[in-house]
């Protein structure tokens, strides 16, 4: 990792080639288990940064499931908040985040 955690040269493209791996023998799985749709959770113009990793992993995992075969969904969120145990979040310290 270089510095703040960003990942450079060589890192970065390693990472994606792993992710792509496991996602290949994910979706290898689902076929074999009879999953008839895949849902896949994007970033809104997420194509439009690919400076930035998660951005370009997120429009590499779309161009791999688009020339998978497989019938699948991308739903290109915009907005994402991490609950990362108790206390996170929006539920007063239950671990839970609050909708509406």
């Amino acid at each position: 990792m270089g510095r703040r955690g960003r990942m450079v040269g060589g890192e970065e493209h390693r990472m994606i080639e792993a992710l792509h791996l496991g996602l290949a023998l994910s979706l290898d799985f689902l076929q074999a288990m009879g999953v008839q749709r895949y849902i896949f959770f994007s970033i809104h113009d997420c194509d439009k940064h690919p400076a930035v990793p998660l951005m370009n992993i997120k429009t590499c995992t779309e161009e791999f499931l688009r020339a998978s075969g497989l019938d699948f969904t991308i739903l290109r969120l915009c907005g994402f908040h991490q609950v990362r145990g108790r206390g996170s979040g929006n539920g007063s310290g239950s671990g839970r985040v609050a909708v509406g």
